[in-house]
């Protein structure tokens, strides 16, 4: 192969024979504020989700069903409701 004929890495043969590099501007930034945004409306629904069932406890207590299973249940449904957010968690730390 001779030089006229070899072509650098990244660069588009143009007109006349001369080459072009293309130039892409580098990697885009992090959607760090998207991200954000995400895990805010993420913590408003599970905020508004421990309301709930905190609401639903204290019906069933004012109803007179105190067995072990209501707290139990409420702790339970708690942490599930955080389980939502981990995801988001993980994608804001890398």
């Amino acid at each position: 192969m001779s030089q006229s004929t070899q072509k650098a890495p990244g660069a588009i043969l143009g007109t006349m024979g001369r080459e072009r590099r293309l130039n892409i501007g580098g990697m885009p930034s992090a959607p760090t504020v998207l991200c954000l945004c995400a895990l805010l409306g993420a913590a408003i629904a599970v905020a508004s989700g421990v309301y709930t069932i905190a609401a639903l406890r204290e019906g069933l207590l004012a109803n007179r069903l105190d067995g072990w299973w209501v707290p139990a249940g409420t702790v339970l449904l708690g942490l599930a409701s955080l389980l939502v957010l981990l995801p988001l968690a993980r994608a804001y730390a890398r």
